[in-house]
């Protein structure tokens, strides 16, 4: 009985031992399997990466087609069996995939590049064609105003001849036979004269005489004192603003503002500018004076010229007298 028992042992022993060995045998071809299916989902995620760069690429640059994008990334590559090998495929098919997006983004760039060119040109000339717009119409409008100003100055001109005309006509018809006149001219000290004018009424003519007598005195005093101002031969004193442009002869001379503050403080007497200036101020306030006063009287004496003119009889006799 026990060595039936122990028979049986050794048997189901050497089955046991079997099966492990089946066992072990099939783990292997599992672990085979799983090998095989992990180097076979690398070439299928590689595959699908690449996929995605091409049609990633496609769509930024409509110049390179997919198949020819799918060519160039095989043609570096070979079928693998082994995981290395699908890393070195992979690292191969990203640096031909970065290549490609290089190029495109050069190609990108020079596009780019070429239409702000494009808009910048244009932007150019529709600058210059409102800059000429502007300038045709300026010119236009400056041309229409100069036209006006001068139609308006030739009007002007028109009625000044006119009325000179007139003025002249009555002078000439109601002076005496003797009638001269004469501008001032400051600067070779000959002050206005006139005679023989409206020699009608001797009060009216002894006061325009003894009138023109102060002035011609006022003048004289002006005169002697304007010849007394430093000219550009002694040196420029007085200068109208800063920066004033002007040349220098010889023996000329500019003083500073202190220099000529002391230069003016050092002068006294009748050759002091500041006597000399508020003399000459104060005679242009006895001209000025003397001007409205004679303002005054010839329009009296054009009054009485009226006068005589409708009273007398053409042979220079009172009609009427009051």
């Amino acid at each position: 009985m026990l060595e039936n028992i122990a028979t049986i042992l050794q048997q189901q022993t050497a089955q046991i031992v079997s099966g492990n060995q089946l066992v072990i045998d099939q783990t292997g071809k599992i672990t085979i399997g799983n090998t095989l299916t992990g180097e076979q989902t690398a070439n299928i995620i590689t595959g699908n990466a690449t996929s995605d760069a091409i049609k990633a690429i496609t769509r930024e640059n409509k110049s390179y087609s997919e198949q020819m994008l799918e060519q160039l990334a095989k043609s570096g590559t070979t079928q693998t069996s082994s995981l290395a090998d699908v890393v070195t495929q992979t690292s191969l098919i990203v640096a031909a995939v970065h290549q490609l997006i290089q190029l495109t983004a050069e190609d990108l760039a020079a596009k780019e590049a070429a239409a702000a060119k494009a808009a910048a040109d244009k932007l150019a000339a529709e600058q210059k064609a409102a800059a000429d717009k502007l300038a045709a119409e300026q010119a236009a409008l400056l041309a229409a105003q100069i036209a006006q100003a001068t139609a308006a100055y030739n009007a002007q001109a028109a009625t000044a001849e006119s009325y000179r005309s007139q003025w002249d006509q009555f002078a000439t018809s109601h002076a005496s036979p003797y009638f001269t006149e004469r501008q001032e001219n400051i600067e070779t000290g000959t002050p206005y004269s006139v005679t023989g004018y409206y020699s009608y009424s001797d009060a009216e003519r002894a006061w325009l005489s003894q009138t023109v007598s102060a002035y011609q005195s006022a003048f004289a005093a002006a005169y002697d004192l304007w010849k007394a101002i430093p000219g550009h031969a002694t040196g420029l004193d007085y200068v109208p603003k800063d920066d004033y442009l002007m040349r220098a002869h010889e023996g000329e001379a500019v003083l500073s503002p202190p220099d000529a503050a002391r230069w003016r403080s050092g002068k006294t007497g009748s050759n002091s500018n500041v006597i000399l200036i508020e003399e000459i101020r104060a005679l242009r306030a006895e001209i000025k004076a003397g001007n409205v006063a004679i303002a005054k009287n010839t329009g009296k004496m054009a009054k009485v010229l009226d006068y005589v003119d409708q009273e007398m009889n053409t042979d220079g006799l009172l009609i009427r007298t009051s």
